[in-house]
């Protein structure tokens, strides 16, 4: 049950900061684009 809750947790961490990860490149992306126009 223990080694459940631990692989629970580090598998929601991992997915927390990549979307964290993708959210930053978004908004550099869209920084980017109203700067060209």
């Amino acid at each position: 049950m223990l080694s459940y809750q631990t692989w629970a947790l580090s598998s929601l961490n991992a997915n927390l900061s990549e979307r964290g990860a993708a959210n930053e490149q978004w908004r550099f992306n869209t920084m980017t684009d109203e700067e060209e126009q």
